[in-house]
């Protein structure tokens, strides 16, 4: 039986003048682990805040690139039935709060639970 496959996803951000850290670009790549992995050209999705100039202030940009990210996430693991994990750099402590807060904020009808344990996000 072969191996499920699987998302592999980053955020970067900045510092606003709150000292608030904002996405400003976002990447993922799905990994089928009975394979070798494709050039960055083919696999990896990226998007980025300085690409959506029409939505408006920093902030709406980076929030409109989170929604474009997370459409991607729902339409990939429909159509690939068999994804069901999304592994992220720094989840438990820095991308799990961004999409968190982005997703109670913008998609509250996901009933959203993360998984914590010893102050740390283990899963959502």
């Amino acid at each position: 039986m072969k191996a499920a496959p699987f998302l592999v996803g980053d955020i970067e951000t900045i510092l606003n003048a709150d000292s608030l850290h904002i996405p400003y670009a976002v990447g993922v790549m799905i990994v089928y682990p009975d394979r070798p992995l494709p050039s960055k050209e083919d696999s990896l999705v990226t998007w980025y805040s300085e690409d959506l100039f029409l939505a408006g202030d920093f902030a709406g940009r980076s929030s409109m690139m989170l929604n474009y990210f997370l459409d991607y996430l729902v339409a990939t693991i429909k159509s690939t039935k068999r994804v069901k994990v999304i592994y992220f750099h720094n989840l438990s402590r820095f991308d799990g709060i961004l999409i968190i807060k982005h997703i109670i904020a913008n998609r509250p009808e996901w009933g959203l639970k993360p998984l914590m344990r010893n102050g740390e996000i283990y899963q959502f």
